[in-house]
């Protein structure tokens, strides 16, 4: 970034649509629970979750590609660099073993408690899903060299 904030920033679990919801969960309750605003300032502000499945949202490929798997699948935007707080958090070793054993412990509270549960699979791997390349504006836009468009 252009330089440090040190306010709250907005923390946030990305996560894919059809198996990350209880993952993503799991982990913004353990992060509130453990690490926000205990030590980390965050203006006060609990962890949303967002799922990512149109193409051109950040994740958005890779959380597709774990969906059609049937793998829960989160990204963890809770501590910033940009954040002179969060950075001097993360720089002190006890604090940021906290927050990995935060991170671990959200984890391991969705093993315990969902990994037995009934996943979902992409049923037609030839159909694309809606998150597929071709989808959003931004998608359309790019000409990549060699690139070949499969779906019109």
């Amino acid at each position: 970034s252009a330089g440090w904030t040190s306010g709250a920033s907005p923390s946030l679990i990305i996560c894919n649509k059809h198996n990350g919801k209880r993952l993503a969960t799991c982990l913004a309750r353990t992060l509130e629970h453990r690490v926000l605003n205990k030590g980390m300032a965050n203006g006060g502000r609990g962890c949303a979750v967002s799922v990512r499945s149109k193409d051109a949202d950040r994740a958005a490929g890779w959380m597709n590609a774990c969906d059609d798997a049937g793998i829960p699948a989160a990204v963890i935007e809770c501590a910033f660099l940009n954040n002179r707080n969060h950075a001097q958090y993360l720089a002190n070793d006890a604090t940021a073993r906290r927050y990995a054993q935060a991170v671990g412990e959200g984890v391991v509270n969705y093993m315990r408690y969902f990994s037995q549960q009934k996943r979902h699979y992409r049923k037609n791997k030839n159909k694309a899903d809606e998150g597929s390349f071709g989808y959003a504006a931004e998608s359309r836009r790019l000409k990549v060299p060699g690139a070949k468009r499969l779906l019109h």
